[in-house]
């Protein structure tokens, strides 16, 4: 699985980070998966992609609590 997250706002990214460092310290026999951030803040130029470069755990439940995050917008398989 991979992830694509729109953000609203840059606040929005130590919320993300966190929780997917706490899913990394936790989940097992879980398989990684990538994950890009949109950044869609408005003092930026326009639509900014972020690949974080390393693979984090990832699943449905990690989506969900990834998606109920403020600031974060939307989410997409990639």
């Amino acid at each position: 699985m991979a992830l694509k997250l729109f953000l609203d706002n840059v606040s929005a990214l130590s919320p993300v980070a966190s929780l997917l460092e706490r899913a990394r310290e936790t989940a097992k026999n879980v398989r990684p998966g990538s994950v890009t951030l949109c950044l869609l803040d408005p003092t930026l130029p326009g639509e900014v992609d972020l690949d974080l470069g390393q693979e984090f755990v990832l699943n449905p439940q990690i989506k969900g609590a990834l998606k109920s995050l403020p600031g974060v917008l939307d989410i997409e398989e990639i």
